[in-house]
């Protein structure tokens, strides 16, 4: 899942050594991406791809996250590998999401979470993949302060955080917003 880190100014960057930080992160998956499409490991090609695309949302380079999903999906898709296009169909609902166009975000949120669900019952993932999903829309139906749809989908993180046993702060997070603005303080 998504959160997106944002640093805002460039002189951080300078003072701080972190811009070195960034192009050596984005460097060592691009030499990653060289040496799988080198060696046609499409599964971890496809891998790399997600998680620079992954990185470069979380600091904010939308476009090059976009594009880098996509280019993963088109070799998903080529490749049938199911468990990696569910991954990729969440994050761009992210991105979606993050460009605010909502109703693809809902699409491609769905459609991972309509993958996913068959793979749990090919037993392929784990059921606690799916909480992911019901938490994207989560914050989707909350930032459009619909707050009646984020409420389902906040139950259902929970039946599944109770499926596998556990707990999330983001989720906690999520209830503790929706009851505040809904003035439930207790």
């Amino acid at each position: 899942m998504s959160f997106a880190f944002v640093v805002q100014e460039d002189y951080f960057f300078e003072q701080t050594g972190v811009q070195n930080s960034v192009d050596s992160i984005v460097k060592r998956h691009k030499k990653q991406i060289e040496y799988f499409s080198a060696k046609k490991d499409t599964v971890r090609l496809i891998n790399e791809l997600r998680e620079l695309s992954v990185y470069y949302s979380h600091i904010v380079d939308y476009g090059s996250s976009y594009d880098g999903y996509w280019r993963a999906l088109i070799l998903a898709d080529k490749s049938n590998d199911s468990v990696s296009k569910s991954k990729l169909y969440q994050g761009l609902g992210w991105m979606y999401l993050f460009y605010r166009r909502d109703k693809e975000a809902i699409k491609y949120f769905n459609l991972s979470l309509a993958l996913k669900k068959r793979l749990v019952k090919e037993k392929k993932i784990d059921i606690a993949y799916i909480g992911s999903d019901y938490f994207s829309l989560v914050n989707l139906y909350r930032t459009n302060n619909d707050l009646e749809k984020a409420k389902i989908y906040l139950d259902s993180c929970a039946t599944i955080q109770a499926t596998i046993n556990t707990k999330s702060f983001y989720v906690n997070a999520e209830r503790g917003y929706i009851n505040g603005v809904s003035n439930k303080f207790e």
